[in-house]
């Protein structure tokens, strides 16, 4: 079983909870661009599960990522392509150039990359079952809706994050008002060691 599918919600992993007293995303971006694990219901469409599920807005999505890859290969229209336990999302912005220009969900140059682009998907049915996806958040996409998978709470693989951690700067480390593991308080200097050797991580952050 792979361990980025919904299997990974039986597990007992360590709930660590973050309080910042400036709004710090940027200081998480590189654990968003590695890519992040969320919880979804399975078998919705891309726009139902980031804007309906997990709170991006409509009009952020449609105006703003203006590239969308689902399982690798690039998506046209969100309305239809479906997003199901274990696959993987990367969100962002217009690119530059000529690739950019080509990889723009529905633009000009769409029919240059036949070849990856995602195929229409089956239409979704009622989603009950839980699914767990990885995303990934690119450029400007993850400073500027990265806060909003954040405050909602994102499983990240230990290894990862024991390396961000290490190599936080001590300005970001300084934001950090309080911490908690499992719901217990306990001082920044002491996360890593609490954290030890877990296959995951769920980290949730409140920004005040």
């Amino acid at each position: 079983m792979q361990p980025s599918d919904a299997s990974i919600l039986s597990l007992k992993l360590p709930k660590l909870e973050l309080s910042t007293t400036t709004d710090a995303t940027g200081a998480f971006r590189p654990l968003l661009e590695q890519g992040f694990l969320i919880q979804i219901k399975d078998n919705n469409t891309v726009q139902n599960a980031l804007c309906r599920q997990l709170g991006v807005p409509e009009n952020y999505l449609r105006d703003r990522i203006q590239t969308v890859f689902l399982n690798g290969n690039a998506v046209d229209d969100e309305t239809t392509a479906v997003v199901r336990d274990g696959d993987r999302l990367a969100l962002s912005a217009s690119m530059p150039g000529l690739v950019g220009a080509t990889m723009r969900k529905g633009g000009f140059f769409s029919g240059l990359r036949a070849a990856i682009s995602h195929q229409k998907s089956d239409v979704a049915a009622a989603a009950a079952s839980n699914a767990v996806i990885t995303i990934k958040l690119f450029n400007m996409v993850a400073s500027e809706i990265g806060g909003i998978f954040l405050r909602k709470g994102i499983l990240l693989r230990g290894e990862p994050f024991q390396a961000w951690w290490v190599h936080l700067k001590d300005d970001y480390r300084g934001q950090i008002a309080s911490a908690a593991i499992n719901g217990k308080n306990l001082g920044v200097e002491q996360i890593k060691s609490n954290i030890g050797e877990a296959p995951f991580v769920q980290l949730r952050v409140l920004f005040q």
